[in-house]
């Protein structure tokens, strides 16, 4: 008889797998922190730096709570938007802080998903996993700008242009009963390969 063991579509379980493969990021830059930070990035990472990015600053207790909480000693807490159209983006902060890699990225800000991913590109060589929310529908939008990010199949394209691949879809979001958005898991080529 062979046992399978059945897992939930979450970046929980997905990060669960990843870890015991390896994954070891020694910082984790977590774009899109809302109240209380990224749950599975907090209980699986909590030995790595973890760079906060939101831009809400009434989240600050929250956040400060939930790294007690996760028991993260070592984070910074940055209240600013990130983009390549943006003034600030991953590539130029990540340089200038001089950030240790391995990387994983996570990105969910409701929109400018693409916009931040691409303003990542320099730093995507020295980045093991990114976890990224992506339209199904390019059309939807919540805030009902349709071209503001990019669908399931551009966010394939352009990591599988960086050289990572998708290893997992979780955190399925419907809306009205259709399904309009997920998260993404991808992994490098290089974390397998070496």
């Amino acid at each position: 008889i062979i046992m399978i063991e059945f897992r939930k579509p979450t970046k929980m379980d997905s990060l669960a797998i990843l870890k015991e493969a390896g994954l070891s990021p020694k910082t984790v830059l977590d774009v899109g922190g809302g109240t209380h930070g990224t749950t599975a990035l907090g209980v699986h990472y909590n030995n790595a730096k973890h760079i906060i990015f939101e831009p809400n600053k009434s989240y600050k207790d929250t956040l400060v709570k939930s790294m007690k909480v996760f028991k993260i000693h070592d984070y910074e807490l940055r209240f600013e938007c990130i983009g390549a159209q943006h003034p600030l983006n991953l590539n130029t902060i990540v340089k200038k802080e001089k950030y240790v890699s391995p990387y994983l990225l996570k990105i969910d800000i409701d929109g400018g998903d693409y916009d931040a991913l691409t303003g990542s590109s320099d730093i995507l060589p020295d980045t093991d996993c990114v976890i990224v929310e992506t339209n199904i529908f390019r059309f939807y939008q919540p805030d009902g700008h349709p071209h503001k990010n990019r669908d399931v199949f551009h966010m394939i394209k352009y990591m599988k242009d960086n050289k990572f691949f998708l290893f997992d879809i979780t955190e399925l979001c419907y809306t009205e009963g259709f399904l309009t958005a997920t998260d993404l898991v991808f992994v490098s080529e290089k974390f397998f390969l070496e």
